[in-house]
């Protein structure tokens, strides 16, 4: 026996067999954890995942990162986003101003919702104990807000009192509350402001038609409750203030879904004024909730949540993004980039295999 037999017979077999069992085994119960997601334990992986849109169009910024369990509000004019975080400590409320990004905190207690009555003023729900509040946001003053009392105007006849306070008040908005249940009616003057909640109208002797007639008779400013820095309805078109662009949230559902919460699919879309998609954003299971546009109409903000009845139970972090349509000259370069990537990968893998063949050649050579 010569040298090289010897060696050829002395080198240990690599257990290549024993490798192939491990990796059939290993493989479905990694299925198995991605499937229940057992794998969100793990803190770094969860917010990795959950900051992380796979299937995107156009440019993405990540704004709040899931794990500070944020919530948003985008200004009228796009100008200002109300910002609700836990980073470092106790929940904290920012005024963040996206023209000169600076933020400037607000001294808020456990608000249940903002809503934006114009670009410089929010009426924020829910405080304790005094219920409500106005926001100034270029000061982010704090003004609680007093309730008109009910005796005075909820009676028959107790209309002409609603109309001399807006008649009377130097801003006045109406907040039509989902789904037209109720209305509230916020009147200003330099001496008082006053918070009016309306029914139906039934405590003025009136049907819901005949309220809704009169309130248009004053002057006021209207806002829904819903679709002014907050989240609005599917397939409901957001235009930029410019009216170049739209956003939409598309739904579509899959009757033949294996699993309930991946059976509907819900889509972010930016297509300009002529139909044309420039830009989307997709997660499996996580649906978007529009925020609204920015000062420049270039971007638009949303919050991505997850879908499904135990889904905010056991995901409640909602990431806030930004999404932005690419230029003809970012598409482009955006394409050679891609086009480099694979060719790079095509390049590895060939390389890879090359080493290989040569190195098994040269062992059986030996």
């Amino acid at each position: 026996m010569n040298h090289a037999q010897r060696t050829s017979a002395t080198r240990p077999r690599r257990p290549v067999g024993r490798i192939i069992v491990i990796v059939i085994l290993v493989l479905p119960l990694l299925g198995c954890c991605y499937l229940l997601d057992l794998w969100q334990n793990i803190p770094p992986l969860r917010y990795a995942w959950m900051n992380h849109i796979p299937q995107v169009q156009g440019r993405l910024e990540l704004i709040a990162p899931g794990q500070w369990h944020p919530g948003g509000s985008l200004s009228p004019d796009g100008r200002t986003l109300m910002l609700r975080r836990t980073q470092n400590g106790p929940r904290e409320y920012l005024l963040w101003d996206l023209v000169t990004d600076t933020r400037q905190s607000v001294a808020l207690t456990e608000p249940r919702s903002f809503h934006w009555l114009d670009n410089d003023l929010m009426i924020v729900y829910g405080l304790f104990p005094d219920g409500y509040a106005l926001i100034e946001t270029t000061t982010g003053a704090v003004h609680p807000l007093e309730q008109y009392p009910r005796e005075r105007f909820w009676k028959v006849g107790g209309h002409h009192t609603v109309a001399t306070l807006l008649a009377d008040a130097t801003d006045a908005y109406v907040i039509t509350q989902f789904p037209r249940s109720s209305y509230m009616v916020i009147s200003r003057s330099p001496q008082e402001t006053w918070l009016i909640n309306l029914g139906y109208g039934e405590g003025f002797g009136w049907s819901r038609e005949q309220l809704e007639a009169w309130l248009k008779t004053l002057p006021h400013t209207d806002r829904t409750q819903y679709g002014i820095g907050g989240p609005v309805f599917p397939k409901q078109r957001i235009y930029s203030h410019d009216g170049r662009f739209y956003a939409s949230r598309e739904t579509a559902i899959n009757t033949e879904a294996f699993f309930p919460s991946t059976a509907s699919t819900s889509r972010l879309r930016v297509y300009t004024r002529e139909g044309d998609l420039v830009a989307s954003a997709y997660k499996p299971r996580w649906g978007p909730a529009i925020l609204g546009w920015d000062y420049t109409d270039q971007s638009v903000y949303f919050a991505l949540r997850i879908k499904g009845l135990a889904g905010p139970l056991g995901n409640p972090e909602t990431p806030i993004f930004k999404l932005t349509p690419l230029t003809p000259e970012e598409a482009r370069w955006q394409a050679v980039q891609r086009g480099v990537m694979w060719v790079g990968l095509a390049l590895l893998v060939g390389a890879g295999c090359w080493w290989l063949v040569r190195r098994r050649r040269r062992r059986d050579a030996g």
